[in-house]
């Protein structure tokens, strides 16, 4: 049955007088009688009883006459859900990011734009691990992944471009900034207990990074404790357990005896790459690859 039937019908049945209802609808009286008699042929049942001051309803088109309105409904809703898809203005985007990502300003600042954009499109955000990030990327089981590595496959299923640059900065107590401010080097904590951020989510990525930066200023860190979180290792270094190197963003985090150094053997930056499918067809996915876009060059504006 035609949808156009079932609003001719919701316009009868709402004014009961055959011609207010086609004056609402724009057409001819007679053409509006013929097409209601075309419907209840259809339904094989009278919808209308003739009556001196117009038209009522029967018992079957009372009962039909709040189905017909929810599928009218529904049909408009699936219209709008495709033409809203269709432009990129509906849908979800399921996101993996690495849990440091968090830490720097871009990938939030991702987020709040493209909501204030497509304030109808569902965002799934799940902290993963690098290797589950990209497994699920060539799965399509992810669109958009945000991750650190020391390396990449080359995989063409896949497009990466660098989001984000952070440094490190050496978090220490007080008591021993006032050796690094007289030595300015890395080297000064070769004697000193290191704490290691090792997220399974980062694969390691911070530990090893740690490790690399202290061989090439020409020692082996003593690591004594490893944790899973960046506030856990600000947090013992201010209890004095050791010396800790995180992104140098954490300096904002003011916590009594906890110092932070920036160091000339840090000043390499450390990448955030954002990952996604190189034959993605969804124009939301696309459309937020056009704002990372954006908050990628404000960032490197303000650098």
């Amino acid at each position: 049955m035609e949808l156009r039937r079932f609003r001719y019908f919701i316009a009868t049945a709402e004014e009961l007088h055959v011609g207010r209802a086609a004056e609402r609808l724009g057409i001819a009286q007679p053409a509006l009688s013929q097409q209601i008699k075309v419907l209840e042929a259809a339904l094989g049942v009278r919808l209308f009883h003739r009556i001196r001051r117009g038209i009522e309803l029967t018992d079957a088109g009372t009962a039909f006459l709040p189905e017909v309105r929810a599928a009218v409904a529904q049909a408009d809703k699936a219209v709008e859900i495709a033409r809203g898809t269709g432009r990129g203005e509906l849908g979800k985007i399921e996101i993996g990011y690495v849990g440091s990502a968090m830490m720097e300003p871009h990938l939030p600042r991702l987020i709040g734009l493209f909501r204030q954009r497509y304030p109808a499109i569902e965002l799934r955000l799940t902290k993963m691990a690098v290797t589950a990030q990209l497994e699920a990327l060539k799965d399509a089981r992810l669109d958009i992944g945000f991750i650190r590595a020391t390396a990449f496959e080359a995989d063409k299923r896949l497009r990466r471009e660098i989001f984000s640059r952070a440094r490190l900065a050496a978090a220490v107590p007080a008591s021993t900034a006032a050796r690094l401010d007289r030595q300015t080097t890395l080297a000064a904590l070769a004697e000193d207990p290191f704490i290691v951020l090792q997220d399974t989510n980062e694969e390691g990525f911070f530990a090893q990074t740690t490790i690399a930066r202290c061989h090439a200023a020409g020692f082996k860190p003593r690591i004594v404790l490893r944790v899973g979180e960046v506030s856990s290792l600000i947090g013992l270094v201010a209890s004095g357990q050791g010396v800790g190197l995180v992104p140098d963003l954490m300096s904002a985090l003011a916590m009594p005896n906890v110092c932070f150094r920036a160091l000339p053997e840090l000043h390499m930056p450390i990448e955030l790459y954002l990952v996604s499918r190189a034959d993605t067809r969804s124009l939301a996915v696309k459309n937020m690859l056009e704002i990372s876009k954006d908050v990628v060059s404000a960032g490197s504006s303000q650098v």
